[in-house]
């Protein structure tokens, strides 16, 4: 059977998103999450931008994400998308290979694992994003390793701080989903369930290289403030020799009258 996790925007609107689902489907709420028991197969709907559905139909999936964009905020120019295979056997498993369920009709078990393949679909996203940032200022850094200097003015250099500061401050702030979800403080016999899934997707390693590239971020920042500071020091000492040349020559004719 088949599953996939979709990022499509950073937030939900969820109360909103929560009355329409309640008008079409049966659904049960968990912190910041909405389960829909579909015809055929389920969907998970996270506040946090994501969806994840299990065993549901490609035209049901395609439907429904075209319904939501009315519900999201900031939603997303391309999704990001983690697609699994699953199985039903005798025990719960979780291998790099599958993933087998004991239950289907466990839908707090789905949940448990809908969890770790939410937050995979919305860490890509992020990945992404920084990768994006960090290409888009290496010219910068390549400038400065190979000259000494930048050939951007220092509004534009301002600018492309800014834009590397709203990056950085806007994962710090979303970065919470990340978390282990408050719904294993009551349910802590499904909590081992989200550890394996969690390894078997890294979100652990991936976490600590979205954490090491944001410092790489703040690196840029105190390069970029450095050369702009550098820049704003040269024009200064210029100014001021200049002036001290007029001055000079302006004592000179002075001297010769």
């Amino acid at each position: 059977m088949r599953g996939v996790a979709y990022c499509t925007a950073h937030n939900y609107r969820f109360s909103p998103l929560i009355d329409w689902l309640k008008g079409r489907f049966k659904i049960r709420l968990y912190p910041d999450v909405a389960h829909c028991t579909l015809e055929q197969g389920d969907v998970y709907f996270f506040k946090y931008g994501c969806a994840v559905f299990w065993n549901t139909p490609e035209n049901v999936v395609n439907e429904l994400l075209d319904a939501i964009p009315i519900f999201e905020a900031n939603p997303l120019q391309k999704r990001t998308v983690e697609a699994f295979d699953y199985d039903i056997g005798n025990a719960t498993t979780v291998t790099s290979d599958e993933l087998i369920l004991a239950d289907e009709t466990d839908a707090l078990l789905k949940l448990t694992f809908s969890y770790g393949f939410a937050q995979s679909a919305k860490l890509s996203l992020f990945e992404d994003r920084i990768e994006q940032a960090i290409e888009g200022s290496f010219p910068i850094t390549e400038q400065l390793a190979s000259k000494g200097a930048v050939s951007l003015s220092k509004r534009e250099i301002g600018r492309r701080i800014g834009a590397l500061f709203v990056e950085r401050s806007s994962i710090n702030l979303e970065s919470n989903f990340l978390d282990v979800p408050d719904f294993f403080w009551d349910n802590t016999e499904y909590e081992p369930y989200y550890k394996q899934i969690s390894k078997e997707l890294d979100i652990k390693t991936r976490t600590q290289s979205l954490n090491r590239k944001l410092e790489m971020i703040h690196e840029l920042f105190q390069i970029l403030g450095d050369a702009i500071n550098a820049a704003h020091s040269t024009k200064m000492e210029l100014t001021i020799i200049i002036l001290i040349s007029v001055e000079v020559v302006l004592g000179l004719l002075h001297f010769i009258k």
